[in-house]
Parts: C-alpha cells; sequence; structure tokens
C-alpha cells in the first residue's frame, strides 16, 4: 500500500501506546514530512512522479515480506514474481510502462544458492513480462525473507492517471473479475475441504499464486480514464479512495464475480458479494472515464487484448454505495491493510 494521502486529526496523540494500523502509520508518516510542490501526482496515489525535461519520472516501490505476504504453498520463485508485479500493477493504474527494476533483498540466515537462483529467475522472469530488465539493487540480512522492488517510468506529464480525477457522470470501470484471490486464500490458509472440481481449485490457486498486472489495459487507458488505481487492497477499499480524493460519490449497479468464486461460495455458505467486495489480492485496475469518450475506451482496450467491464457511475456526493433492485445501500471502506488484516 502506498502513503495515503490523509491528515491525522488528533490520531497521533489518541493512539500514543496503542498498537497502529497501517493506515494510521502512514497518515503519523505524512504528517511529519515536507511535500514536494513539483509532485504531478497526489500524495497518495498509486506512484509518485516528479518533472523531468519535457516528461515526467514514475516512481514506485512495493515490499513483499514472506511472512505477511506469501501464502501457504507459495514457491520462492512465486514470491518473487508476485513483488514484480505488485510493483507494475501500480504504474499500470497510472497508465505507464516500467523501464527497469531496482531489488533489495533481506535474506534470512541459512538460505541456500540454489533458493537465491530461484529468487533471481522469479524476479527476472516477471521483469520479462512487463518487456524490463532488473537493473541492480541491494543484498542483506533479516530475520526473514523480503523482496522490495523499485521500478522507474517515464511519461507525458498530461498522459499520466491519477485516483482523484473522477468527475459526476464518468462511468466506473474494471478490467477483469472479482473473487478468485481471496477465496483461493481461504482454501489455502484455512486448508477447508471443499468439494470442487480439480480444474477450479486449480484456477483459483493460479491466480493467487501467480498474479498478473494489468499493464497493456492501464497504458491503453492512459489520458482517456479519470482516475484509476490498482485493486489490490479489495474493490470496495480501492472505490472509497477513488470516491475520497476526488470528492464525489461512486455507486456500484453490477459487481462482475467470477464463476469459480461463485461456486466456491455454494459450497461455503460465504457471500460471494462479501469476496468480491473485500477480499482483495486481486491486481485488477478500477478507472472513471468519461461517458462520452466509453465507446473509444473499450476499443482501445480491446485492442490491447483485455477487457472493460462498466460496473457503475460516479455522482455528487461522498462515499461508496451499491445499486441493487431499487435499493441503494452503502458500502464500507473495508478491505486489506496490514497490522489488522488476517
Amino acid at each position: 500500500m502506498s502513503f495515503h494521502d490523509a491528515t491525522l486529526n488528533g490520531l497521533g496523540d489518541r493512539c500514543i501506546g496503542m498498537p497502529l494500523t497501517e493506515r494510521q502509520a502512514i497518515r503519523i508518516i505524512l504528517a511529519g514530512i515536507r511535500r514536494d510542490p513539483m509532485a504531478l501526482l497526489p500524495y497518495g496515489d498509486d506512484a509518485a512522479a516528479i518533472p523531468l525535461g519535457s516528461g515526467a519520472a514514475v516512481l514506485k516501490v512495493d515490499m513483499l515480506v514472506r511472512a505477511t505476504d506469501a501464502p501457504r504453498g507459495m514457491t520462492l520463485r512465486q514470491m518473487a514474481m508476485k513483488a514484480v508485479t505488485s510493483t507494475v500493477s501500480d504504474l499500470a493504474a497510472k497508465g505507464v510502462r516500467p523501464m527497469g527494476f531496482l531489488i533489495s533483498l533481506a535474506l534470512p540466515r541459512g538460505i541456500t544458492s540454489s533458493q537465491v537462483r530461484e529468487l533471481a529467475l522469479g524476479l527476472d522472469e516477471a521483469a520479462g513480462l512487463y518487456g524490463a530488465y532488473i537493473l541492480g539493487g541491494d543484498v542483506n540480512e533479516g530475520p526473514d525473507l523480503i523482496i522490495d522492488c523499485a521500478a522507474l517510468a517515464w511519461a507525458d506529464p498530461g498522459r499520466l492517471t491519477p485516483r482523484n480525477g473522477a468527475r459526476p457522470g464518468d462511468i466506473i470501470a474494471t478490467t477483469g473479475p472479482y473473487g478468485n484471490p481471496p477465496a483461493a486464500l481461504r482454501l489455502v490458509q484455512e486448508q477447508l475441504m471443499v468439494e470442487l472440481p480439480d480444474p477450479v481449485v486449480e484456477g483459483l490457486k493460479r491466480i493467487l499464486y501467480e498474479p498478473r498486472a494489468h499493464l497493456e489495459e492501464g497504458v491503453a487507458l492512459a489520458g482517456i480514464a479519470s482516475a484509476s488505481i490498482d485493486s489490490s487492497d479489495g474493490l470496495a477499499w480501492s472505490l472509497h479512495e477513488i470516491a475520497r480524493m476526488s470528492r464525489v460519490k461512486a455507486v456500484l449497479t453490477e459487481i462482475p464475480i467470477s464463476p469459480e468464486a461463485i461456486q466456491f461460495a455454494e459450497k461455503t455458505g460465504i457471500d460471494p458479494l462479501n469476496l468480491a467486495l473485500y477480499g482483495g489480492e486481486e491486481y485488477n485496475l478500477i478507472a472513471t472515464i468519461n461517458a462520452a469518450r466509453w465507446a473509444e475506451a473499450l476499443d482501445r482496450v480491446e485492442a490491447a487484448g483485455g477487457t472493460l467491464h462498466k460496473i457503475g457511475y460516479i455522482a455528487e456526493g461522498r462515499g461508496v454505495y451499491l445499486e441493487e433492485q431499487g435499493e441503494v445501500r452503502m458500502i464500507e471502506p473495508r478491505g486489506w491493510e496490514h497490522l489488522r488484516s488476517r
């Protein structure tokens, strides 16, 4: 998760002696640092951008800690690939391609040469998927495996897609269905015994263990989307971020839930809507698009080999709501959060 733009509102004093959540820690950090007046994206966005010559340097860093970010059964190669993918996903939300990556590794004592080789192969494989290279990095010792991935990209400042650009009348769209990663996470973490066809189980696990960033779709939407965010912290939380930073109301009219997640929900009695809204670990993009440019956006994304699902609209007001069968209900701002989520 990035440094989210927020004010303390006295939070620091109230939290003295109390365990902090990730978002509370971020607010405290933001209150204690100076802000670059030349920044081209608001603090709290998926990435940072600063002027560079006639364009902009776009910077992104993302950390994977094995104990908290790697589900049971994930290989070292998959961990390395996920670290790169999560970084690229945030760049995709800004509509830019990575130029290269720097990797910092904290390696636990006793790690073997074959394990380090597996990490290197995973890093290189993922970088290759997104058309870039590992340029260098740093290695240190730590009590657990940590993979810290930093990416550099270049952009036309006028084509960067911020989180805070949504406007009333915009269409809300996403690049894929929801529910598979949280369903798979329950399967492997809780070791649930669920009678599902083997292809369904394998499909769920593949999406959890080897996620892919929607880079081509994000680049296709550059210059068209008014706002965009990566959905790795969950659909509900991501929509709340767009609504909060854009000072608008987001209304969902349809939520694309994957067939596999629906089957899993039917077998376990879990509400599939909760899986889709609050699960997280998806790397879809959520974008808002002016209705007059919707057809153009569809054409561009399809030409890039992706899909775009209309899931709602932006209106005057605040918050996130679900409009279903003539009724409107509020969607809570919940999702994945370190120091809180389990």
